[in-house]
């Protein structure tokens, strides 16, 4: 399937038009339209979602050799802008292809510009599931509804249902402990972000570090973006998901200090996807296992060490909910630092 990346303008009478403007819109005319979107309420998952399963390698799991029922459908798959828009063409679309083989329905990857405008995406069914982190889908549900938009499935790291972030700092840096980073400048990622912003906040907060301590700090729109700023000496510190800590071990950075461990990313659905749909996900998704060959090579090439799905619920990241709450009803007070890193 060919793959087209360009910038499209739409109107919208809920959005402004320079937001739009910036919209990156992979696989053109992917907008479902109005009869597609047939109300039911949203789905449960059931009583065994909290428990991590991967399920067993046999042929059948395979879509290989066998023939799915069209169903003439679109699926939009959103997706928040932890990377380039190029490279995360690169990283999924080997996903959407499985998915639209799987469920007999044509999922195509739509990136946002944002963070926030993925949201409001998910959250006025413009597209019809969504991949974010933990943080994001919890402010999701605490601004529109608890529970209102159900989890597809959730994401098993390297063998594990949850994962962590960490603080890096430069191999050469003297800085040892998180106290240390008292008068440093410190890169986080989007305001909003489990991993890159909200959890290393309390971080430095338990370590006796308020923002208002550092010389300087200023929010990325990737970890990348991040991780480089350190490398190349503008910023002390900076926090980054577990993939790309690890990336940068060999690129001359080291980890000061790893983050908790939180529920791994969902992705979920737009509250009235039909059931039918929302199954035939689901099964697609928790089916996958890296005993099977072409579906360990999916998961290789979006990294991050998934190594499969697993059913998942809301209820997994209530608890949660009072850590991110707690940090938003503290604003920040960033100081001005270098500009951002491309």
């Amino acid at each position: 399937m060919g793959i087209h990346l360009e910038s499209a303008i739409m109107t919208h009478r809920h959005l402004p038009a320079l937001v739009l403007a910036a919209v990156v819109l992979l696989a053109p005319g992917c907008r479902k339209s109005s009869e597609d979107r047939t109300p039911t309420r949203p789905v449960q998952a059931s009583s065994e979602a909290t428990r991590p399963r991967q399920v067993a390698s046999e042929p059948s799991l395979s879509t290989r050799g066998r023939e799915v029922q069209r169903t003439g459908q679109k699926l939009i798959f959103g997706h928040y802008p932890s990377e380039t828009p190029t490279q995360l063409v690169h990283m999924f679309q080997p996903l959407m292809d499985y998915l639209s083989q799987a469920t007999g329905y044509a999922v195509e990857l739509r990136v946002a510009p944002s963070y926030a405008t993925g949201l409001q995406w998910i959250a006025k069914g413009e597209v019809d599931l969504f991949r974010s982190g933990p943080n994001n889908y919890l402010q999701l549900n605490r601004i529109h509804g608890e529970g209102k938009f159900p989890v597809i499935a959730r994401e098993i790291q390297g063998g594990k249902s949850s994962f962590r972030g960490a603080i890096v700092v430069r191999k050469d840096s003297s800085i040892q402990t998180l106290a240390d980073l008292k008068g440093k400048r410190f890169a986080f990622g989007d305001r909003t972000s489990t991993l890159g912003s909200v959890v290393p906040r309390g971080m430095l907060k338990e370590a006796g570090v308020a923002l208002e301590d550092l010389k300087a700090s200023k929010h990325f729109s990737s970890h990348d973006d991040v991780a480089v700023a350190v490398r190349v000496g503008e910023f002390d510190a900076g926090a980054v998901k577990d993939g790309i800590a690890k990336k940068f071990l060999t690129q001359g950075l080291r980890v000061l200090a790893w983050s908790p461990e939180v529920p791994t990313k969902p992705i979920y659905a737009r509250p009235d996807l039909p059931e039918q749909a929302f199954q035939a996900l689901r099964k697609a998704l928790v089916a996958m296992s890296q005993d099977i060959p072409e579906h360990a090579q999916i998961f290789a090439g979006i990294g991050e060490d998934i190594t499969g799905f697993m059913e998942g619920s809301y209820e997994e990241y209530a608890p949660f909910r009072s850590m991110f709450e707690q940090e938003e009803r503290e604003p920040e007070r960033s100081k001005n630092g270098p500009p951002a890193v491309k």
